[in-house]
């Protein structure tokens, strides 16, 4: 069994749709907002075989950049879900730590930021290793650690990729 939803191509507010149970053979799209509790995907190939699948999170992330120094917080003007941030250039020694905060008003005090690491313009082992980890959330405000493990003093900008995953957990 199959069903089309058809809407007119100008916008309306407050319409929805709920459906429980959900099998989608190729592909779905959801040009607004969805809610959901989880998101299990299983797919094989026509031989049966594991056929490797992906998950698009769009829009792409919107880009901010840290202002004077590696302590210097960073305020996300919107509400994005997904955004990249640029330190300065950091000089944090071996061993050593810093941390900054990033202000954003959808952040939720329960919600989970997946942080990904995706560029150091230092040189590994020889200007530090440096390695970013998410210190704490609460809301509107998540502190981002960064960690210095190798033995030479960090010389360097590192870009850092955030996507907010929101919890409706009260607790």
């Amino acid at each position: 069994m199959s069903a089309r939803f058809f809407q007119s191509s100008t916008p309306q507010r407050n319409q929805s749709i709920k459906v429980n149970d959900a099998l989608v053979r190729n592909n779905l799209t959801v040009a607004g907002s969805t809610t959901t509790a989880g998101i299990q995907v299983n797919d094989l190939n026509v031989d049966g075989t594991s056929a490797l699948r992906k998950v698009v999170f769009d829009p792409l992330p919107a880009g901010y950049s840290q202002a004077t120094n590696a302590n210097s917080p960073v305020n996300i003007t919107g509400n994005e879900e997904s955004f990249d941030v640029a330190t300065v250039a950091l000089t944090t020694a071996a061993g050593g730590i810093q941390a900054f905060n990033i202000s954003n008003s959808s952040i939720g005090a329960y919600d989970m930021i997946l942080l990904t690491q995706i560029s150091y313009s230092g040189t590994y082992n020889v200007d530090g290793a440096i390695v970013a980890h998410i210190a704490a959330v609460s809301a509107g405000v998540v502190t981002v650690g960064i960690k210095n493990w190798g033995s030479g003093t960090a010389n360097g900008l590192i870009k850092l990729r955030f996507k907010i995953f929101h919890n409706t957990a009260s607790s």
